[in-house]
């Protein structure tokens, strides 16, 4: 009792001093939530993965599900099948905003069945493709490296099969191609490729995905056509960007033209087989391009993708999802009046 009015005497007399330090650690209690809450926000903004939220670090082919990336070529090809790959310091889907320094992250290559659920050891890769190797190549541009910086195959450590890169806060993309043995073809085998940030809490902890090889019968003719080659059973709504082929035989020039407030290509991969000076042409709501064509080069196959357009131009959210979502496959990847189309010239 007498310790009960002793202290009580004390924060009588001293009654100032206590009530500073008590509202002292009451603020400091309030800033330390509020700087975790926003911390947290933070990465919530930049980690998720709703729709019109920004991950600024991005890829043309990786993503945090991890997707199957396959190269589908007609029977007769023999050749090695490549996938050029670019990782972003900006929201692919939503360019806007970039992050404000370089990005350093592993990149490793792993062997894997073809549906990616189990890893796969030297004897199993052996008796799929053998001793083939699989290579990544450097792109600078439009220019792709004579020789590859990673090389494995089934004998390859962990080691071997790491390589550490950065993407520049000044160029912001770091690209590669990968190059598939043409052995992969419809084998239970894909190559997983996943890019991990190297200790930054604001970006996806990886993306990666599944890449392989299956064979398609495709009715050749003379010429050159172009169609998607995505999945027409699932609603255009579940896909956040599309994949269009244009295959044929030849030599030939063709215009490839889309509707730019819905979709916009993957620049990078136009650039490389545009036309000789050639640049995009736009009239309205169409924009096209001269592209120059080749079935010596790739089998005669290019592969191009298309993403939905989704952009902010002060404040305002411009998309083309709503648009799509509400159209059908027969419309929207119609030979002549579709979202996207391909005329040989």
């Amino acid at each position: 009792m007498k310790s009960y009015k002793r202290i009580t005497k004390v924060i009588r007399k001293h009654w100032l001093t206590v009530w500073m330090i008590i509202a002292l650690l009451a603020a400091a209690g309030m800033i330390a939530y509020a700087r975790y809450n926003d911390s947290t926000n933070v990465v919530k903004r930049v980690v998720s993965t709703q729709k019109g939220e920004k991950s600024l670090f991005s890829s043309n082919l990786l993503n945090i599900s991890e997707p199957q990336q396959t190269k589908t070529v007609s029977e007769e090809v023999t050749t090695p099948q490549y996938f050029d790959i670019s990782i972003y310091s900006f929201d692919i889907k939503n360019p806007g905003t970039e992050y404000p320094i370089d990005i350093d992250y592993d990149l490793v290559l792993s062997f894997y069945n073809s549906a990616g659920t189990q890893a796969l050891n030297s004897e199993q890769i052996n008796a799929l493709i053998g001793n083939d190797t699989i290579q990544l190549y450097e792109i600078s541009g439009s220019s792709v490296s004579a020789t590859p910086f990673m090389s494995i195959n089934k004998d390859s450590s962990l080691e071997d099969r790491t390589s550490s890169r950065t993407v520049t806060s000044a160029i912001k993309e770091d690209s590669f191609r990968l190059v598939l043995p043409i052995s992969m073809k419809n084998k239970d085998i894909s190559i997983k490729i996943t890019a991990s940030p190297s200790g930054y809490t604001d970006l996806p902890n990886h993306i990666g995905a599944y890449f392989s090889i299956k064979t398609q019968t495709f009715n050749r003719i003379d010429g050159w056509r172009g169609d998607f080659n995505d999945n027409r059973n699932i609603p255009l709504s579940e896909y956040d960007g599309f994949n269009y082929s244009i295959t044929g035989n030849g030599k030939s020039e063709g215009t490839l033209s889309w509707n730019n407030t819905l979709l916009e290509p993957n620049m990078q991969q136009i650039n490389r087989i545009k036309k000789e000076n050639s640049s995009v042409e736009t009239l309205g709501t169409t924009s096209s391009i001269v592209l120059s064509l080749d079935s010596t080069d790739n089998g005669g196959r290019y592969d191009i993708q298309f993403y939905v357009v989704y952009k902010e131009v002060n404040d305002t959210v411009i998309s083309g999802r709503s648009a799509i979502d509400s159209m059908q496959w027969s419309a929207f990847a119609n030979q002549a009046t579709g979202v996207v189309t391909f005329t040989e010239n």
